[in-house]
């Protein structure tokens, strides 16, 4: 599965060399422009992702099955 991460604070996505891995296991990721947590994403043609095929948010691509109205994590419609 390829994920991608979101940080809210640089409104930007994230490969995984664009993000500090925590230290310790339960310790969250960080985005290394703002030190701000992120969020992980799959990607959305990845037939290996839970949500292949789902709809998602075209800003974080946050899974947005059923939701309608402004995304929770980045404000988009």
């Amino acid at each position: 599965m390829i994920i991608i991460y979101w940080c809210g604070a640089c409104r930007k996505l994230h490969g995984a060399g664009e993000i500090t891995f925590p230290a310790q296991a339960g310790e969250a990721y960080h985005c290394q422009e703002t030190g701000k947590i992120v969020l992980p994403r799959g990607i959305a043609d990845d037939p290996e992702d839970e949500n292949h095929g789902l709809p998602r948010c075209p800003i974080c691509q946050r899974p947005r099955a059923g939701e309608t109205g402004v995304c929770p994590d980045c404000g988009s419609n």
